[in-house]
């Protein structure tokens, strides 16, 4: 039987990313290290931290911001902040290679 559709994650097989080049990013933005950055939101590299209850939905983006701002000291513009946080992503060639390939074979 032919599947009518297929899912597929996004992160780490549609899409790379990299949370050392988030910090790098929100700390040229607001102006403190890259260290300070990661530490502000994965403080103990667990699932209550900062950025996993962004993702996971339990923190809002404002209150996810607010409460940046006030860890690091700093209030760096809100749009230069939310870029350098999300341009984080890079294609996986070879899934996309795939997903052409079952495209082109009409799946």
């Amino acid at each position: 039987m032919t599947p009518k559709f297929l899912f597929f994650d996004l992160g780490m097989v549609l899409l790379a990313f990299d949370h050392d080049r988030m910090a790098r990013q929100m700390a040229e933005v607001a102006g403190v290290s890259a260290e300070a950055i990661a530490k502000a939101i994965l403080p103990g590299n667990g699932r209550d931290d900062p950025l996993w209850r962004l993702e996971g939905g339990t923190l809002s983006e404002d209150e996810f911001f607010a409460q940046l701002c006030e860890k690091l000291g700093a209030a760096p513009p809100r749009d230069q902040f939310e870029l350098a946080c999300s341009d984080i992503f890079e294609p996986i060639e070879e899934t996309f290679d795939l997903v052409r390939r079952l495209h082109a074979a009409g799946n």
